[in-house]
């Protein structure tokens, strides 16, 4: 699947929308063409192109951690994350979002976690496609970033993002500030 966006004075819009259907235990070579398929639809060569990853291997965690500054944070990542994410931290890209101060000397911590191996090998088929991308991210970071951006959620609404996909489902809870 592939989207094409373009941003206006009032906000982003959809400019096309792109899929094709891969079988399930697809060749190597037949998920490239079908990558390959999708941005010739796009027309897609010139594209700033925004990929994600998903499934076990990524996690997302909304944690609580001692107040501490951005890079302290960054040095601290990987003993943190040990207590939230499934798999080794040593075998994982990380990263985080600060939301904000909490009672108790603590903040609230976004804490992204990707294993190598999945980064690495969806990397390796889209340079086999020949898409080098501008960004990775979190399937369900990139849901919930898609939406914020084209719908802001006001205080006290919720919105509620369902992706059904052939493997997974996946469900996001937004509830604007209050």
């Amino acid at each position: 699947k592939g989207v094409r966006v373009t941003k206006t004075s009032s906000g982003f819009k959809l400019m096309q929308f792109a899929r094709t259907n891969v079988p399930a235990g697809a060749e190597r070579q037949e998920r490239v063409r079908s990558i390959q398929e999708v941005l010739q639809s796009l027309n897609g060569r010139d594209l700033n192109i925004v990929t994600a990853v998903g499934g076990t291997g990524a996690v997302l965690r909304r944690v609580l951690l001692p107040k501490m500054t951005p890079t302290e944070l960054r040095g601290a990542l990987h003993y943190e994350a040990d207590k939230y994410i499934p798999f080794k931290t040593e075998e994982a890209y990380l990263d985080f979002a600060i939301l904000g101060d909490r009672p108790g000397g603590r903040m609230e911590v976004v804490l992204a976690a990707a294993r190598r191996e999945i980064v690495h090998a969806h990397l390796d088929l889209l340079k086999e496609a020949q898409v080098i991308p501008h960004a990775v991210d979190l399937e369900t970071l990139a849901l919930n970033n898609a939406w914020e951006v084209s719908h802001p959620i006001q205080e006290s609404e919720v919105a509620v993002l369902i992706q059904v996909g052939a493997r997974a489902t996946i469900l996001v809870f937004l509830v604007g500030s209050q």
